[in-house]
């Protein structure tokens, strides 16, 4: 095994280790460390057999194990960002609905206050 195979599948189980005890601590949702921890052991196995990749690969209709690995990275990463970008909206829309409701509540304050002061008198008021 060579050394960058060593420090990638170190890395990897290292990682995959830290996920699932915060996971088990409840640190994190174990539901959402799974897809991780199942990432990082698949990079580990990848580390570990880098022939694996290219039996995959070609039963899959790729010719290299590390083009599979590009693909299936790509796809990732597309997968995240579409996600990432749909919470974005919904934190944004949910902004939104809170700042309006806020902004109404504080007109109608106002507004309840207003009616309540009775009208300041002084000079101005005198003069007419």
């Amino acid at each position: 095994m060579s050394p960058f195979q060593l420090a990638g599948l170190t890395l990897s189980l290292g990682v995959s280790s830290l996920l699932l005890a915060s996971a088990l601590r409840g640190r994190i949702r174990l539901r959402g460390a799974l897809p991780w921890i199942g990432l990082w052991c698949a990079s580990a196995v990848a580390f570990a057999w880098p022939d694996a990749t290219g039996v995959v690969a070609r039963k899959l209709g790729v010719d290299r194990g590390a083009d599979l690995i590009s693909y299936l990275s790509v796809l990732a990463m597309l997968a995240g960002f579409f996600l990432v970008s749909l919470r974005l909206r919904g934190l944004n829309r949910q902004i939104t609905l809170l700042v309006r409701q806020l902004a109404i509540s504080d007109a109608e304050r106002n507004l309840e206050a207003t009616r309540e002061e009775p009208l300041p008198a002084g000079p101005a008021w005198d003069e007419e």
